[in-house]
């Protein structure tokens, strides 16, 4: 994140090497832990199968991105809020939602 300046946008991260891997709910739930979240007031936004299967076993809503690795059936399998074909359409709907 440092190398792309892309880390002033995130107060924290979890990487793969750091705790369990996705779809293991470890990542969220140690975030959600250290700012004091509940899960309902959790989305996870993803655009694979890993990133929602993490976001059903820590029992958190999941926003999916349909451009990602899996295909929207995949993705649809999981059930999540909604299903969102770009990051501009997910702007969209988190001004409406979040």
């Amino acid at each position: 994140l440092a190398e792309t300046r892309l880390d002033k946008f995130f107060s924290r991260w979890r990487w793969a090497d750091q705790c369990a891997s996705k779809p293991a709910p470890d990542m969220l739930l140690e975030l959600m832990d250290e700012f004091q979240v509940h899960p309902s007031r959790t989305l996870m936004i993803g655009d694979t199968t890993h990133d929602l299967g993490m976001a059903a076993n820590a029992g958190v809503a999941a926003v999916a991105i349909t451009h990602g690795a899996h295909a929207k059936t995949a993705l649809r399998e999981f059930a999540p809020i909604a299903m969102v074909d770009s990051t501009m359409e997910l702007q969209t709907w988190l001004m409406k939602n979040a």
